[in-house]
């Protein structure tokens, strides 16, 4: 039987809680997207919450002006790609969520 030394035992530990972390299910991603009141020009308000780490680094929110029928589709968009770069998203807008494609 072999008996490990000291270091090699905590080599072993090493790498095993390195592979623990690198084993870590990933954050899951908030989206949330409820219809409200809004001045007339606005179509929504979004908050986009950046990660680094699993911890918030940087918060964005803005306010996306009606620029017709394709609004919807641009601000879907918008979702979709922050929450592919890991974010969460929050937002208020003139629609029905349903209405940009957001199931609820």
């Amino acid at each position: 039987m072999t008996s490990l030394t000291k270091k090699s035992r905590h080599d072993v530990t090493m790498l095993m809680w390195l592979m623990m972390g690198a084993f870590k299910k990933p954050r899951k991603q908030q989206l949330s997207c409820v219809q409200g009141t809004l001045p007339p020009n606005l179509f929504a308000i979004v908050r986009v919450s950046w990660f680094k780490q699993g911890k918030i680094y940087a918060v964005e929110e803005m306010s996306i002006e009606d620029a017709g029928d394709d609004t919807g589709e641009a601000v879907l968009g918008l979702f979709k790609e922050a929450l592919k770069q890991g974010a969460d998203v929050h937002s208020i807008t003139a629609c029905h969520p349903a209405d940009i494609g957001i199931d609820p």
